[in-house]
């Protein structure tokens, strides 16, 4: 069973903070540093253009009890009725034994009782492992653009998507 757990502590910053950083694959295909409790902050305040905080979950996600990983979703964005995952990690142990196929399969029940239309999300090309994932899991690609990564980093990236259905 699924739990999201608000990062608002410093306890549950920590934890992010182990999730991060046992992910040295995603961080050597996009910002390229070692992540640090600060990066973890500034990623649990940073908001897109015209999003208020309360649409904003940055989560540790606990399912059947341990803390497997973590996601920041982003409610009715881009658009009313959609849902945007800026990230979602599941931490090293816990990969490869189905924790984030059943996290994504419970979150899209959540959103199908929510009403919500659609689940975007954007990758970075480099990024195979997340686009394996999220093929695996029917996003579709729906277009590539130039993704901000940090203030001072862009790479080159897909924008995908996946209907919540009824």
């Amino acid at each position: 069973m699924l739990e999201m757990i608000k990062v608002d502590s410093f306890s549950t910053q920590e934890l992010i903070l182990k999730i991060y950083q046992c992910n040295d694959y995603y961080f050597s295909k996009t910002t390229e540093i070692i992540p640090s409790l600060k990066d973890v902050v500034e990623d649990s305040l940073i908001l897109p253009p015209n999003v208020s905080k309360n649409q904003k979950n940055y989560c540790l996600l606990k399912y059947d009890g341990q803390v497997v990983g973590m996601i920041d979703l982003i409610e009715n964005f881009p658009e009313r009725k959609t849902n945007f995952i800026g990230l979602f990690m599941i931490d090293k142990e816990y990969q490869g034994k189905g924790y984030g196929t059943k996290i994504i399969n419970e979150l899209f029940e959540l959103f199908k009782k929510e009403k919500k239309d659609k689940v975007r999300l954007a990758v970075i090309l480099e990024n195979e492992k997340a686009m394996e994932f999220w093929k695996k899991q029917d996003f579709s690609i729906v277009e590539e653009k130039e993704i901000q990564l940090t203030k001072y980093l862009v790479k080159r990236g897909v924008v995908m998507e996946k209907s919540v259905g009824v």
